[in-house]
């Protein structure tokens, strides 16, 4: 009975490992630079270094923190862009 409990642990580990990386293999991204250079032709522009985070400001002023990681999730890039494109001039 003890085997069978740890060879189904095992196999429960082993699922979950798998699941997690087909999770982030189907995950989107988009590459850091890339959405710099979309920022910056919205007006925003880097304010300074924070902790985790750089510190940059819409064109208006507003202040927002801006990941380091090399890769950026998809609907975090759009959610950037679409909040960076009504922070334009106001």
């Amino acid at each position: 009975m003890k085997k069978l409990l740890k060879t189904f642990g095992l196999l429960r580990k082993y699922a979950y490992i798998c699941s997690v990386e087909l999770l982030n293999k189907t995950e989107r991204s988009m590459k850091k630079r890339k959405l710099e250079k979309q920022l910056i032709k919205l007006g925003c522009s880097f304010h300074r270094h924070g902790g985790n985070h750089d510190i940059w400001t819409y064109e208006n002023g507003r202040k927002f923190p801006f990941a380091r990681h090399p890769d950026i999730n998809e609907k975090t890039a759009k959610s950037m862009i679409s909040k960076a494109e009504q922070n334009r001039g106001k």
